[in-house]
């Protein structure tokens, strides 16, 4: 029997539009138990496609095929319909945006001029640190963007554009649907709560469109300026890891981590309102 490729191309688009759809309407904790309906009418059209007895079959063999589909995590499909759409987040004093190669001169000014901070708990800062680094870096940034591995940000004033540092979601998990957050800001960029509305606006991000469920944000015990992100962000502080980072000279660390669930923000939007007390950072 002869199928036509166009039809089970189309077929495959329709089916992640609607695990799409259902993941983000009905299913917001990420599971995506629904996501055999979406599946039973892609692959039922086309059984419908090569005649009514096989597309009675296609459908009754996807709807019923029982909890290794009905249970699965389904978010990957979704992650990877979603991030192509991403643009900018901003609540209106910052925006963050997709890192891109135009952000590789203003990666390698901030970090210049900000290196004896940074220094201390970047590993990766250190004086030979320069645009061939930075570059390397976006490229690989890209790459796990597209598989859905990782997402950075550019940290911009929402008014004026100005660079301000950089943000990100690391380290996926979708069987479990956790990540880990990181941030930095230039020198001239903190003490204005930019880090801790950064955070909340892309984790508030990370729930809805990755279907993430925890969020998890480590600082070594030494650096006060990061934790103080953390809880002013929401964060719950979880406990101390021992040699659980390693800081800006190359050792371990014990860390501190804190973590971030739904429940812990305002609005499951990326709008959201940033906090109103004044933050250090």
């Amino acid at each position: 029997m002869r199928v036509d490729l166009s039809c089970v191309l189309h077929c495959e688009a329709l089916e992640i539009f609607l695990i799409s759809h259902w993941s983000r309407r009905y299913n917001r904790g990420g599971t995506c138990s629904m996501g055999f309906l979406p599946q039973a009418i892609t692959w039922g059209l086309l059984g419908g496609y090569l005649g009514v007895t096989w597309g009675f079959l296609t459908s009754f063999a996807w709807f019923f095929m029982g909890e290794k589909y009905r249970c699965r995590p389904r978010c990957g499909a979704t992650m990877m319909w979603r991030m192509h759409r991403v643009t900018e987040l901003t609540d209106g004093a910052i925006a963050l945006r997709p890192v891109t190669t135009a952000h590789v001169d203003d990666l390698t000014d901030a970090i210049r001029s900000s290196r004896a901070e940074l220094s201390l708990w970047m590993p990766w800062c250190q004086s030979n640190t320069g645009h061939a680094e930075m570059a390397e870096f976006v490229r690989g940034a890209r790459r796990a963007h597209q598989v859905g591995s990782e997402h950075h940000f550019a940290i911009h004033d929402a008014t004026g554009g100005d660079f301000l540092g950089m943000c990100g979601i690391t380290r996926v998990q979708e069987r479990v649907r956790s990540a880990e957050l990181g941030y930095w800001l230039r020198s001239d960029a903190t003490g204005v709560g930019r880090a801790t509305k950064s955070v909340r606006l892309l984790a508030s991000w990370a729930f809805e469109e990755l279907s993430l469920e925890r969020i998890a944000i480590i600082a070594a015990v030494a650096n006060v300026a990061s934790q103080a992100v953390a809880i002013r962000s929401g964060a719950t502080r979880e406990g101390v890891t021992r040699n659980g980072c390693v800081i800006g000279d190359g050792s371990l660390s014990d860390a501190i981590t804190f973590s971030l669930i739904r429940s812990d923000l305002n609005s499951g939007s990326a709008q959201i309102e940033p906090p109103k007390q004044a933050e250090p950072i």
